[in-house]
């Protein structure tokens, strides 16, 4: 870790916290079927992506704008390594808006 004292102002601040962005794909899916057709062929059901960031506000990313859930979106513990590997974590959901809950 580095020792200087303006890293260490700089890391500190909240604006550098870190943020998740999370794409949540129910039912049927573009990375599942790749396209809504060969869906509804399979029977299955139609469902746009949600995007949600754990942010305060609305961040628009990679084409993609994330729905600001804030401290309401709880992210379990995530695994990094050196190698390329898929991991796991759990996402919570908790103090949602009626929106977000029929969604």
């Amino acid at each position: 870790m580095r020792g200087d004292v303006n890293f260490q102002n700089q890391a500190a601040l909240s604006l550098n916290r870190p943020v998740h962005l999370a794409k949540v794909e129910l039912g049927c899916s573009l990375a599942g079927y790749g396209s809504e057709f060969l869906c509804t062929q399979a029977g299955g059901e139609w469902t746009d992506p949600i995007y949600m960031t754990d942010w305060d506000r609305d961040i628009e990313w990679g084409g993609d704008l994330f729905k600001a859930v804030g401290h309401y979106m709880g992210l379990g513990e995530i695994s990094e390594s050196a190698s390329f590997q898929v991991s796991t974590t759990r996402m919570t959901l908790g103090g949602i808006d009626q929106v977000w809950v029929s969604i």
